[in-house]
């Protein structure tokens, strides 16, 4: 709904594992909103590796670029089921993620006792699409013992927005890039 995610909805089960879903299609969250239960039909898809994050594409050519499954054929592959439905992030720490980073990729999460590092404190949580399509911002633990990069798009809805400088929450996906926890 924030745009933060692009052409792409993060599927989970009921065990905690996630996979990204690539769809062709942006403004996803009007028919994909979180709690939707959905099935996806696998019968001429690919599963991949994307810079180290488990991805479902409808195809990848010789030079290893992606399809995503085009708009109109979305409903060839996914089919909506009940919405409403609890979505209940796992509580974790950075550390947590840090040492077991394959436990957690592509599922939603909570971090409690953390907050933005001095440098990612009080800025925007991303840089203006005319000077990047996204930004890191570091959050640390209130014990300043471990960091994760929060990875934010100069297109989501709340880009403008300044990183609070206070202490708190905050729920997430779990992601990475290349060997790099998000």
């Amino acid at each position: 709904q924030s745009s933060n995610f692009y052409k792409q909805i993060i599927i989970e089960d009921t065990s905690m594992a996630g996979i990204i879903l690539y769809l062709d299609k942006t403004y996803l969250y009007s028919d994909f909103p979180v709690g939707r239960k959905l099935y996806v039909k696998l019968n001429g898809l690919s599963l991949i590796n994307y810079k180290g994050l488990p991805e479902i594409v409808l195809s990848v050519d010789s030079l290893g670029n992606t399809t995503g499954i085009p708009s109109g054929m979305i409903n060839d592959y996914v089919v909506k089921a009940s919405y409403p439905n609890i979505v209940t992030p796992l509580d974790v720490t950075i550390i947590d993620i840090k040492s077991n980073p394959n436990k957690y990729i592509n599922t939603l999460i909570k971090l409690n006792n953390v907050q933005f590092n001095s440098a990612s404190s009080n800025q925007l949580y991303a840089q203006p699409s005319s000077m990047s399509s996204g930004t890191s911002r570091t959050v640390e633990d209130c014990m300043h013992t471990a960091t994760v990069v929060m990875y934010n798009s100069a297109y989501s809805n709340f880009q403008a927005k300044k990183t609070p400088s206070g202490n708190g929450s905050v729920t997430c996906i779990c992601s990475q890039y290349y060997s790099n926890m998000q």
